[in-house]
């Protein structure tokens, strides 16, 4: 698991659209790039992962983006996985063999700790529950 740009503006992506989906012709993607600040080009590689991993649609070329499925069966850790291939913080935590420490690392449990509670956020946190705030400080 890394917390990178591709995942930061991932969220913003998956945000946008389900808040901006009003008319239910989708959201288009040049209306993201200017409200989010971020690059046509760049806007791409991210709304490409999204789509690879399943979680928005576009219809036709026409349409806008759409959410694959409602926002409370999207969560955190689901556009986490369409970004990172590991779910670990550590590369110890999912390969042990790569740390000569490994067994005898004091700093391992902690990490695992970490790792386990950060998982229990994002898998329990659904972009509902963030538009639900997101709504409720506007």
């Amino acid at each position: 698991m890394r917390l990178n740009t591709k995942l930061r503006y991932g969220l913003r992506v998956m945000i946008d659209i389900a808040l901006n989906n009003t008319d239910g012709k989708g959201v288009f993607q040049k209306d993201i790039a200017f409200r989010q600040k971020v690059s046509f080009k760049y806007l791409d590689h991210i709304i490409n992962s999204l789509k690879i991993a399943r979680l928005i649609t576009r219809p036709s070329l026409k349409s806008g983006y759409f959410l694959a499925r409602p926002p409370e069966e999207i969560t955190l850790l689901d556009i986490e996985h369409a970004f990172n291939a590991t779910e670990d913080i550590q590369q110890c935590l999912s390969n042990p063999e790569i740390c000569e420490m490994s067994g005898k690392c004091r700093a391992q449990k902690v990490w695992r700790k970490l790792n386990d509670r950060i998982l229990t956020f994002m898998s329990t946190t659904t972009l509902a529950d963030i538009i639900e705030e997101e709504i409720q400080a506007s």
